[in-house]
This record gives C-alpha cells, sequence and structure tokens, in this order.
C-alpha cells in the first residue's frame, strides 16, 4: 500500500499551485512537514527542548507522526506524488539525508534517555521502524546515515540493560527491522557484514549461556550473571531476526540455528526454566523451519529434523504441556496462559515440519526424511491436552484442525491404527470441531473423518483390519453428522455441502447402521407427511 497524502493538505496544494505555478508561494505540505521536522530536531538534540517537553505522551504522538509522515514523503517511490514535495524529500538527496538523520536521532534518544517508556518505544518499534525500512530509497539511506550506525552501537554496548527494560515483542521488532535495512541492491559483503553485527550480541550471549550450563552440568540453573529475563530477551531477538532475514540473509540464519541448538536443547533442561521460554523455543524453531523451507534439502533438512526430534523428546519427556482447566478455566492465570501459548507454538512447529513432507529430495543416498513420524509423535502429545475450553480459542482450533485435516489426507492409515485410547481422545476433538459453528473448523474435521473412513473402506477391501477397534468411529459420527444434517439450523447450506462426502463414505462402510439411524430418525417424526418425505429421502 503506499500512503497517500490527507485529502485536505492535497486540496490545499492544489489551490496553492493553481494560483502560483512559478513557485512564488511555499508549498503547504512542504512547510507543515518543515515545521514537523524542526520540532523533531529540537526533541531530537537541543537539551533545553527536551527539558520543555518532557512529557512521554508529547514523544509518543510525535513518533506517531513522524512514523506517518515519513511512510508518506520521505525517499518516496511513489510516482504520483506532486512534483515540489518530490523535489522537497526525495529528489533533494542532501535534504532527504539531513531528514533521516533527525529522524535517527530522535529515535536513539528516545532508547538512550526515555528507556523505560514502554508506550514510546512501542511506537519507534512498531511504527516507525517500519515506515523508515518500506522501499530501497529509504532503506540505503538509513544503511548511510552515520546515526544510524551510532544507534546500533548504543544497542550493541547497552545489551544488558536493554534485556533489563525493554519488553521482549519490541526487542523481537527493533531486530525484525534493523535486519531488514540491509537488502538487495546492496553489495553480498556489505549485507553480511551488516546482519553478523545486528545479531553478535545474541550469539555471543547464546554462547556464554551454552558455556555456563556446560560448566554446570545438564541439570543445572541459569548461572547467577545470565537471567531467565536474559534469556528470554535474547530468543525473542533471535525470533526478530529470523523473521528479518531474506535473500542471501536466509543462509546466515540457517548458520546460526544450526550453531545455538545444543543450546537451545540445554534450556529446555533447566530445572528452573520458564513457560515463556519453552514457548520462545517452540516459536523460534517453527519460525526458522518456515522461513527456510523453500531453501532445505537433502543435505540439511535431517538435521532440522533430528532437532525436531529431540525437543518433542523433551517435550513429551517432562510433561511441560499439561494445562489445569479446573485450576484456570479461563486462562487468566499468566503461567496457565503461557502453557496454552505452548500447545500453540507446538502446533505451529508441527505444521510448519509438514510443508516439507511433499518434497522429494531424490536419491543421492541421502538419509530419510520422516516428517510424519515426527509430527504424529506431536500430535500424541498435543491431542491429550486439549479439551472443548481450550479447542473454544479461535486461533488454538484453527491450527489444530488444519493440522489434523492435512495428516488425515496425507496419512490417513497412521491415523486409523493410532493406540486406542490416543484415537477415542483424538474422535472427541473431532466431535467437537464438526458441532462448532466455524466454517473451516467443522470442514477440515469433516474433510478429516472422509480420508479416514476412506482408507478405512479400502484397507478393508484388499483383506485387511482397516480402523479394527478404533471402527466404533464410523457409528459414532454417522449419527452425530446426521443429526446436525437434519436437526441443525443452519444460515446456508455451507455444512451440508461439506457433511456429503463424510456421509458418503459412512454409509457405505456401515449400511446397517445407516438404516437403523434412518428408522430411528423417521420414527421421531409425528407428522405422517414429514415421515413420508424422510421415508423416501434415506
Amino acid at each position: 500500500e503506499v500512503p497517500l497524502i490527507p485529502v485536505l493538505l492535497s486540496q490545499c496544494h492544489d489551490i496553492v499551485l493553481g494560483a502560483n505555478p512559478t513557485g512564488a508561494v511555499p508549498d503547504p505540505v512542504v512547510r507543515l512537514s518543515t515545521a514537523l521536522l524542526e520540532l523533531a530536531q529540537k526533541l531530537a538534540m537541543d537539551p533545553q527542548a527536551q527539558q520543555m517537553y518532557s512529557s512521554p505522551r508529547i514523544l509518543e504522538t510525535m513518533v506517531q507522526c513522524l512514523a506517518k509522515w515519513a511512510a508518506t514523503y520521505l525517499l518516496s517511490e511513489d510516482e504520483k506524488m506532486p512534483r515540489r514535495i518530490r523535489e522537497a524529500f526525495t529528489q533533494n538527496e542532501t535534504t532527504a539525508a539531513q531528514v533521516m538523520d533527525v529522524v535517527v536521532r530522535l529515535l536513539g534518544t528516545i532508547f538512550v534517555k526515555w528507556m523505560g517508556e514502554a508506550k514510546v518505544q512501542e511506537q519507534v518499534c512498531k511504527c516507525l521502524l517500519p515506515a523508515l525500512v518500506q522501499g530501497k530509497l529509504r532503506r540505503a539511506a538509513l544503511m548511510k546515515n552515520a546515526a544510524w550506525t551510532e544507534f546500533l552501537s548504543y544497542y550493541v554496548q547497552n545489551f544488558d540493560a536493554l534485556a533489563g527494560v525493554l519488553r521482549g515483542d519490541l526487542h523481537r521488532s527493533l531486530i525484525k527491522f534493523a535486519i531488514k535495512v540491509a537488502s538487495r541492491p546492496m553489495e553480498e559483503q556489505v549485507i553480511k557484514q551488516y546482519i553478523q553485527g545486528v545479531t553478535d550480541p545474541l550469539l555471543k550471549r547464546m554462547h556464554a549461556l551454552g558455556s555456563a550450563m556446560a560448566a554446570g552440568g545438564a541439570k543445572a540453573n541459569v548461572s547467577a550473571n545470565v537471567s531467565m529475563q536474559q534469556v528470554e530477551f535474547v530468543l525473542e531477538g533471535l525470533r526478530g531476526a529470523t523473521r528479518g532475514f531474506t535473500g542471501i540473509g536466509l543462509a546466515f540464519l540457517l548458520e546460526v540455528f544450526v550453531g545455538i541448538q545444543p543450546t537451545l536443547l540445554k534450556l529446555l533442561h533447566l530445572q528452573d526454566k520458564s513457560a515463556r521460554m519453552i514457548y520462545l523455543i517452540l516459536k523460534l524453531t517453527a519460525e526458522v523451519i518456515e522461513s527456510l523451507i523453500g531453501d532445505l534439502n537433502a543435505t540439511n533438512f535431517p538435521g532440522i529434523m533430528n532437532f525436531v526430534y529431540e525437543i518433542l523428546r523433551v517435550y513429551k519427556g517432562q510433561n511441560m504441556g499439561q494445562v489445569s482447566l479446573q485450576k484456570s478455566k479461563a486462562l487468566k492465570d499468566e503461567e496457565e496462559e503461557e502453557k496454552y501459548k505452548n500447545i500453540r507454538a507446538l502446533l505451529k512447529l508441527l505444521s510448519a515440519i509438514t510443508e516439507k513432507d511433499m518434497v522429494d529430495f531424490g536419491d543421492g543416498g541421502a538419509q530419510q526424511v520422516d516428517v510424519a513420524t515426527a509430527t504424529f509423535i506431536g500430535l500424541e502429545m498435543v491431542v491429550p491436552l486439549l479439551s472443548t475450553q481450550l479447542l473454544s480459542f479461535p486461533k488454538l482450533s484453527q491450527q489444530y484442525f488444519n493440522l489434523i485435516g492435512h495428516m488425515c489426507e496425507v496419512y490417513p492409515e497412521r491415523v486409523c491404527h493410532l493406540p486406542k485410547d490416543l484415537f477415542r481422545m483424538f474422535v472427541e476433538t473431532l466431535k467437537f470441531g464438526v458441532e462448532c459453528d466455524e466454517f473451516q473448523n467443522a470442514g477440515s474435521s469433516l474433510e478429516a473423518i472422509y480420508h479416514v473412513v476412506k482408507a478405512h473402506l479400502q484397507d478393508v477391501s484388499r483383506g485387511g483390519q482397516g480402523l479394527g477397534l478404533n471402527g466404533f468411529m464410523v457409528k459414532y459420527f454417522m449419527e452425530i453428522i446426521f443429526h446436525r444434517t437434519i436437526f441443525g439450523n443452519f444460515h446456508d447450506t455451507a455444512f451440508i455441502e461439506q457433511a456429503s462426502s463424510a456421509l458418503l463414505v459412512l454409509m457405505i462402510a456401515e449400511n446397517t447402521t445407516f438404516q437403523e439411524i434412518g428408522i430411528s430418525i423417521i420414527n421421531t417424526q409425528v407428522q405422517e407427511e414429514r415421515r413420508a418425505v424422510l421415508q423416501a429421502t434415506l
């Protein structure tokens, strides 16, 4: 999207341009922009002005305004931008560089003198920085800007201090957009040096953390000089870097991730680990795989999968995902909410690795990559943790039903042969999906049922057992789907269309049950006319 000049200012610009085509009268947009930038310069570099306007709310509003202004006018690549404005803030390279310097120095002042003001920092990290990295011209100007280099040096030198005052999500945004500054058409060597410099404090802390835990043993607590807060701060920074890497940076990301894997596993073994740290490790792993999915091959993907196996093994062995809904049914307790997030992060990780499960790595003697086994190990952990309360959360339920829809389509035979107790819990989650009002979740559940029962029919036709001891699923879902199809209140026919394929294979699998259900439904009708219609239909 290209930000547009506000309508009123655009009209004023047109009026002035029409009355003064020679440019004798200053453009109103340029005048207003100049006034804004002069105030920004004072707040950034004038101690007297900083003392006079010492309210963080003033700074917060200023940063908001600068973010919108920069996104619209600074080094604009919009060819429809009026000529006078382009001449002032795009084509005049000297002026544009000076403006960028003012904006960045204000950004640095906020981090140095207003370190504890989260609201102001939030506007910088989530509004101003995204605006500054939009477009090649702005990124190139930012890369050359001395104030930006000074700010990054401040970040590196004061990393530990920032870890105590900067929120994790803001650190994630800061690193993400700092990494995005370096991109094509800059030289490859310049990009590499830049991203190595930005990520250096993160990697040094991870190395120091790994060394400290190695010295203290596998079950050691976090050493006194590295707090859990700093661990989480570093992990958030790594997540931000993962989101920011593109192009040639992805090779560096793979190298970094392989290097920190031992430390991540040691963190999962800590006795005093926090639920949030577990969540961050799961999210980081999922996001790395998502970023690298197009670049993974038969050489590097097995190593990634081995790491995922190990994470799942540790997660399962330490029972990290248990959530006591009796203790906190609304998940208001912070610890319980973090564990809920862990389940979501685990689902995200499983979904990420399934994106690669259809890739043919070719022969070449490469190690077999068994994504299915890892995913089913994860499902064995997730399914027992789910309940109707947890599935009522939209994001979690959508992740879950999308995943099982995919797994039932690609690996229906493995689903058919799940252990009976696990399969029963799995069926209960499908029941929730079939009965819910969310169109996508209901569709994924019905698709899952269709593929599992179809695989059951195919196996039976070959002389196999199909669902075997799990065969109760057929009658169970035939009753549920029929009941909802006939007695449910629908705003449209979407559910009926979704249910048709599932009902067809269910009826083929258990025709006797279908007849019994049909007779029972007919007998519930008092009106003879309705009984006749149902009998003819069924």
